[in-house]
């Protein structure tokens, strides 16, 4: 089960939509579970924008979900500069992703550094894109 936490028209500010989200999994998880029995597993892709700590609330709300059972994993973010200075090293129950290029090396826009858990391939990734006129078409884009 899945579900968007920002979609078109979503009202609130960006972390406390974050937040809401995280609490209803919260709310709702017994032992790592939740509806019936499927694993959680929280893909925060979003990455953090500007250099910034992170709220109490959802400090808390990490470690309710790890304590419960449930793995957070989030981008290192594009900025290519130090993770640590954008929140990532107030959240340590999460495993947070830096992006490697097609020969396995560091992309120069992933975010770095001793608050990044380990690197992926995140470049030139192929990927489905939705266009105003109701199609998708696929395009590379890059990621963490």
């Amino acid at each position: 089960v899945s579900f968007a936490v920002m979609t078109c028209g979503i009202g609130g500010t960006f972390s406390s939509t974050i937040e809401e989200s995280l609490k209803h999994l919260a709310d709702n998880m017994d032992e790592g579970e939740i509806y019936g029995g499927l694993k959680v597993v929280v893909n925060l892709s979003n990455g953090p924008n500007s250099p910034t700590e992170t709220s109490e609330a959802l400090k808390s709300l990490e470690t309710q979900i790890t304590n419960q059972g449930g793995v957070i994993i989030r981008a290192a973010g594009n900025h290519g500069e130090d993770a640590c200075i954008y929140g990532q090293r107030d959240l340590p129950n999460s495993i947070t992703v830096g992006s490697t290029d097609k020969k396995d090396k560091l992309s120069k826009f992933s975010n770095h550094g001793k608050c990044v858990d380990l690197y992926a391939p995140g470049e030139k990734m192929l990927t489905t894109d939705y266009s105003p006129y109701g199609d998708y078409s696929t395009k590379y884009t890059k990621v963490t």
